[in-house]
């Protein structure tokens, strides 16, 4: 079994960052503005004196699972095309209990069904933070 990997889009700063530490009240993540020097791990502090990255508390930054496909993760947007040559726009999702891609045409599909087709008929087109105006369209 993988170790499970996750990227984070952190708020205030609105850029993409690497998960290097991951605790239940936090993550320490590399690309933020360096601040604190040490984050809370089984009700003590922890020293953490990173050149490129700081620990952040989970309100400042959703974490989106690398879902084990090339470098795909959750929030993810994909520019579907069937083979009449339409075409719809589908976001990466956690449905509960596996991964699915939600479209407004036809709601969820699970991923595991398309995985043949995948590189195929859908084309990555960004993500829902790093582009905001895509989430409309899914």
């Amino acid at each position: 079994m993988r170790k499970p990997k996750f990227r984070a889009w952190h708020k205030s700063e609105k850029k993409m960052c690497d998960v290097k530490v991951l605790t239940d009240e936090g993550a320490f993540l590399v690309g933020v503005l360096k601040d604190y020097d040490q984050y809370p791990y089984g009700g003590r502090f922890v020293l953490k004196a990173p050149k490129d990255g700081r620990f952040c508390y989970n309100d400042e930054f959703e974490l989106m699972q690398f879902i084990g496909i090339k470098d795909y993760y959750e929030g993810d947007v994909f520019l579907g095309t069937d083979l009449e040559g339409s075409q719809w726009y589908a976001t990466v999702i956690w449905n509960d209990y596996a991964w699915s891609i939600w479209t407004k045409e036809w709601g969820y599909e699970l991923l595991c069904e398309v995985l043949s087709e995948f590189d195929r008929t859908y084309k990555k087109v960004g993500n829902i933070y790093e582009n905001p105006e895509l989430k409309q369209l899914c």
